[in-house]
């Protein structure tokens, strides 16, 4: 199936605050709405570092989860997402044993600066599968003091959701986000384009 420029350009995030649905059964829910063919049932296989990959290559998607809300990233590319709420936490020891010395710096300014570096970070480990590791620290996100949107030959944008929530989207070409949430009572909303 081949995909046009806007679909390919394209990240879905759907943010569920209860009752989100397996994975095979999003999957199949995103493609039935945008006319993509996908294998029934959908066949979710795990690479070598145990990245979640769609039988078929046709569909790219990612998950995270903090607190009770889970989201879900789709694209017709590779694609990495983290979601982390703000919380407690030894934010300076995090720093010094996770972060670049660039990001240990801009994270130091504020809880919101932690947090969105961690986010990053994670989304890009995501879309790469290699997870958090040794290597972690290797790479920064975090160029002049201020978000690096290109690093490690990907693109990251921060998507702004609520507050004390950060949310990181990391994919392999430039891409545009379109963001769908279910809310706890259940009700549905499609929220502006990023």
């Amino acid at each position: 199936m081949s995909f046009d420029k806007e679909t390919a350009e394209k990240v879905y995030l759907y943010v569920f605050d209860c009752g989100a649905p397996e994975d095979a059964a999003l999957l199949s829910l995103h493609a039935k709405a945008r006319g993509i063919a996908l294998q029934s049932p959908v066949n979710i296989l795990h690479g070598e570092r145990g990245k979640p990959l769609v039988a078929g290559g046709c569909l790219h998607f990612s998950k995270s989860h903090t607190g009770g809300v889970t989201v879900f990233a789709v694209s017709a590319s590779p694609v990495g997402v983290d979601i982390e709420r703000y919380r407690d936490c030894c934010m300076p020891a995090i720093a010094k044993r996770f972060f670049h010395p660039e990001e240990a710096q801009y994270a130091m300014e504020s809880e919101e600066a932690f947090f969105d570096v961690w986010t990053a970070k994670e989304s890009l480990v995501k879309l790469s599968g290699e997870g958090i590791g040794d290597g972690f620290s290797r790479f920064s996100t975090v160029r002049s003091g201020g978000f690096d949107l290109s690093p490690m030959g990907a693109y990251l944008k921060h998507v702004p959701f609520r507050p004390r929530v950060s949310l990181a989207v990391a994919c392999v070409k430039p891409f545009s986000v379109e963001l769908f949430v279910k809310d706890a009572r259940g009700d549905s909303q499609n929220f502006t384009k990023f």
